[in-house]
């Protein structure tokens, strides 16, 4: 009877096994479904950059190329400003990246560990400053960066400022103070890692003749390297794909975005769209390898600096 009773048992888990795996079968197929639905522009983009001439006139061809080639990735860098703009994109995203990231960690820190009156008023206009649309601000900004002047000292002696627009310097100031895009986010998300930080351990610094630069420099900034990355990353890859702020203040400086959109306004249907259509394609191909490359490099960091700042979970 034990080894029937053992039997009868061992049918009834292999028959919850089974239909435990037919149950999950709809949700796979779904989740498939998904899944082709968010990567198929990905990779229509990717196969569409080794296509020949021959391929696009090809009725054979739907998806895949017969005649691979990388003379659309040879036009890209030869034919267009993509190199150029990539330069630029680099320099500009690195730039923005590593101010704002020790700009948000400066402020982030002080509204999380140092009580004044008005902070919470403080720490709600950073919220609002998330709610805000960029758009409302272009004019003033633009005015400002176009005719810039500290203090109204330059307007003493008679001068309308100096014109900082399509340079390097509106990207760094705005960056150094804070300011820049989506500066609010990152402040949260250093306020938030700062405030899981003990304070005890803030105490012990102080108790043992360290103040409050030396406690931040040499205790809690290295602490913060995790979510150093987070910011770092997320403010990098932001910038990398900016049109606003790098169309409104630097509209003379080549970047990737500007040199996509460039190609994509010379298609208007004619005959040889299709492979103006392509260049499109590898030009935004090309522009977000960096992007996965450098996710790939830092994607441990990235997760576990969110993991850590309080906000998921």
């Amino acid at each position: 009877m034990s080894k029937m009773n053992l039997r009868g048992a061992m049918t009834q888990k292999q028959k919850r096994k089974i239909l435990n795996a037919l149950a999950k079968i709809p949700i796979y197929i779904l989740l498939l479904g998904l899944s082709y639905i968010i990567i198929y522009p990905f990779i229509f983009k990717i196969l569409s950059s080794f296509m020949s001439d021959s391929d696009l006139y090809n009725p054979l061809v739907i998806q895949i190329p017969q005649d691979w080639t990388l003379d659309n990735i040879k036009y890209i860098f030869t034919e267009t400003d993509f190199p150029a703009g990539f330069v630029n994109t680099l320099i500009y995203a690195v730039v923005a990246a590593v101010f704002t990231s020790f700009s948000a960690a400066f402020v982030g820190y002080g509204l999380a560990r140092f009580k004044f009156p008005g902070v919470k008023i403080l720490f709600g206009i950073v919220v609002l400053t998330m709610l805000m649309p960029i758009q409302t601000v272009s004019l003033p900004l633009f005015t400002k960066f176009r005719f810039f002047d500290i203090f109204g000292l330059f307007g003493l002696f008679g001068s309308e400022g100096i014109q900082l627009t399509n340079t390097i310097f509106p990207t760094i100031l705005l960056s150094a103070t804070c300011l820049g895009f989506r500066a609010g986010i990152f402040v949260i998300l250093m306020r938030q890692y700062y405030i899981g930080i003990p304070k005890e351990l803030i105490e012990a610094a102080y108790v043992d003749g360290s103040g409050p630069y030396r406690t931040y420099f040499e205790v809690i900034l290295p602490m913060a390297k995790s979510m150093l990355v987070v910011v770092f990353s997320l403010s990098f890859a932001w910038q990398w794909t900016d049109t606003f702020y790098s169309g409104l203040l630097d509209g003379g400086v080549k970047f990737i975005p500007s040199v996509v959109s460039l190609l994509n306004s010379t298609i208007f249907g004619g005959i040889n769209d299709a492979i103006q259509y392509v260049y499109v394609n590898t030009a935004a191909l090309l522009g977000v390898v960096p992007l996965l490359i450098f996710y790939c490099i830092f994607q441990k960091k990235i997760i576990q600096g969110i993991e850590t700042s309080g906000i998921v979970g």
